[in-house]
């Protein structure tokens, strides 16, 4: 009885092993959210900055939020600017300073939400 429970132990231990090797876990980027802060508000203009990257400007903030894309986004500026400017979002952004400038008041755009979905 012993023996018939190892051996069924082992091939399920076999068998999980062969799938994680086939199916391997894929993990998003996202960032760690503890080490962030938030900001809300309404997009006031998006100014592209170099090849992409952007830089968000909301409504009554003097804080300006740089954002680099990924050098595979296909998704144009003028597309971003009429999807998201005069729209609500969450910026939550690095609390340190991290921006390539370093510049008091621009700050690394760690995560975008629209209507609690996450778009950048």
């Amino acid at each position: 009885m012993y023996t018939k429970k190892l051996t069924i132990a082992g091939i399920f231990c076999s068998l999980m092993a062969t799938l994680s090797i086939i199916f391997p876990t894929t993990h998003q980027n996202t960032p760690d959210l503890k080490n962030t802060y938030r900001a809300s508000g309404t997009i006031e203009k998006i100014i592209e900055s170099g090849s992409n990257n952007l830089v968000l400007k909301l409504e009554n903030d003097d804080r300006m939020y740089y954002l680099d894309l990924d050098q595979t986004s296909e998704t144009s500026v003028a597309h971003i600017r009429h999807a998201f400017v005069g729209k609500p979002v969450d910026i939550y952004y690095e609390k340190q300073l991290t921006s390539p400038t370093n510049r008091p008041g621009v700050h690394q755009i760690a995560r975008v939400s629209l209507n609690r979905t996450v778009v950048f």
